[in-house]
C-alpha cells in the first residue's frame, strides 16, 4: 500500500476567482501561462511549485493552479496553487506577500470591484492511497 500527498497553497478571496486566477498563479510562482505573459515577473519559487495534470470540460492541461471552492461562501472564489511539498514559514510568508501585492496592483490599474480582497489563507492536503495486490505463487 502506497500513500501519497498533494499540498495546494489557497487564497481566499470575496470576489469570483474565475476573473483572475490564472494571473494571480504568474504573479505567485513567477510561471507565465502564455509568452510574454505579463503577471510571470516574480522570481520563479523553484521545486515548490507542482506541474499537475487538469481535466476540466473534456479539457486536459498540466497547470500549478486551479480555482478552489471558498467555503465561506460556497462559491468559486478561491485560487489554489500547487505545492510539492508543505512550506517553510518562509516559503508561506512569500506566498501570502505576493497574493497580497497581486490584489494591491490589481486594485490600481481598475476601478471596478472586480478584484479581490483576500479573506484567509489555507492548506489542502490531499492523501491518495494505492492498495496493490499481488498474485501468491505456490
Amino acid at each position: 500500500m502506497t500513500e501519497t500527498k498533494k499540498i495546494t497553497f489557497v487564497i481566499d478571496t470575496d470576489s469570483y476567482a474565475g476573473h483572475f486566477g490564472r494571473e494571480m498563479a504568474e504573479f505567485i510562482t513567477g510561471i507565465p501561462y502564455e509568452i510574454g505573459g505579463q503577471y510571470g515577473t516574480s522570481p520563479h519559487l523553484g521545486e515548490l511549485i507542482e506541474w499537475r495534470h487538469i481535466e476540466e470540460d473534456d479539457y486536459y492541461h498540466d497547470a500549478v493552479y486551479r480555482i478552489v471552492i471558498t467555503p465561506k461562501y460556497s462559491q468559486y472564489n478561491s485560487v489554489g496553487i500547487f505545492l510539492s511539498r508543505r512550506p517553510t514559514s518562509a516559503e508561506v510568508a512569500v506566498l501570502k506577500a505576493r497574493a497580497e501585492r497581486f490584489c494591491d496592483t490589481k486594485k490600481e490599474h481598475f476601478t471596478k470591484k472586480r478584484y479581490c480582497n483576500i479573506t484567509g489563507f489555507r492548506f489542502i492536503t490531499e492523501k491518495r492511497t494505492k492498495i496493490e495486490t499481488a498474485e501468491v505463487k505456490t
